[in-house]
């Protein structure tokens, strides 16, 4: 069996790299679910 170039090990960085390009940044999320989780 072949192992394709393409792991899960590589695919979550890949996707979290597409996540952070899409967002301005990290700290955006924490500012918008932070008051979501206080009210929770």
């Amino acid at each position: 069996m072949s192992e394709h170039p393409t792991t899960p090990g590589r695919a979550s960085p890949l996707a979290l790299d597409a996540l952070q390009d899409a967002l301005p940044s990290p700290s955006s999320w924490v500012v918008r679910f932070a008051p979501l989780i206080a009210s929770g």
